[in-house]
């Protein structure tokens, strides 16, 4: 397990660095469209050839894994810190409020968010702000679950009523005591979080519901790489190589942890 997790660290740590150093290494624009070099083999130029287009293929691939990373990390800051929110509101406020809160919790954990976010595109157009927008507002409710479940067992303790006694308002026990212990516990469920969103950014991609043309994701050049997968398998392979590397490492970074926790619980 050691051996593998260090292989995929360094071999997902090399991708990240090399989707955001390479093109300014390269300094290729993915999007410059060369009609005289359509579909052209490897070169020196061209690592991995040109598309259809004339597009740099390796140029392209680069910037859909950087799009995919940024919206999934942005759209996972999003929905941590909303579910963070509401989950404390909802241990800390009124009685009504909490039922309110987790009644939504429980509707959006029993919908699909793949389904969500291309209903909820069905009706908008796409654009990089809006999929950041819906990843992360469907994306909230099991961070709620969790810190309202946390701090409902905090509120419990003897220091609560102690800090109330001393002319704390609920608000700063809620910010300075209660929330800062909690972030390590809704950290450890951000990687798996992570390789959701990447998943289901490429899922939309995929199923042309994601970033608008010429924007390039992961899942958008899978699409696209599908048509060509006997005369150029190298448009399909890359991004899903990448796509199944990061998710790959991410998954088991949440299940290193979890196993950590587990063991510093049972000590």
């Amino acid at each position: 397990m050691k051996v593998l997790y260090k292989t995929l660290f360094l071999l997902a740590g090399a991708l990240v660095i090399l989707l955001f150093i390479l093109p300014l290494l390269r300094g290729e624009n993915p999007y410059t469209l060369r009609l005289e070099r359509i579909d052209e083999g490897s070169s020196y130029e061209f690592p991995l050839g040109t598309d259809q287009l004339g597009r740099d293929i390796l140029a392209r691939a680069t910037a859909g894994g950087r799009n995919s990373l940024l919206i999934a990390f942005t759209a996972l800051s999003l929905s941590l810190s909303l579910g963070a929110l509401l989950g404390a509101t909802a241990a800390f406020g009124p009685a009504l409020w909490e039922r309110f809160v987790t009644g939504l919790t429980d509707l959006f954990l029993a919908v699909p968010g793949l389904l969500l976010a291309l209903l909820i595109l069905g009706f908008l157009e796409p654009s990089p702000l809006r999929i950041v927008l819906i990843l992360g507002v469907i994306s909230w409710a099991p961070y709620s679950r969790l810190t309202r479940q946390l701090l409902k067992k905090e509120i419990e303790e003897p220091f609560v009523p102690a800090l109330k006694a001393l002319g704390l308002s609920r608000s700063r026990i809620l910010r300075v005591h209660l929330l800062p212990p909690l972030f390590p516990i809704l950290l450890a469920q951000a990687p798996l979080d992570m390789a959701s969103l990447i998943l289901m950014e490429a899922g939309l991609g995929f199923l042309g519901a994601g970033l608008p043309p010429p924007l390039p994701s992961w899942g958008s050049l899978i699409e696209e790489g599908r048509y060509s997968i006997i005369t150029h398998p190298e448009r399909l392979l890359l991004p899903c190589l990448g796509l199944m590397l990061l998710v790959s490492f991410l998954s088991l970074l949440a299940e290193r942890y979890a196993l950590k926790q587990s063991s510093r619980n049972l000590q």
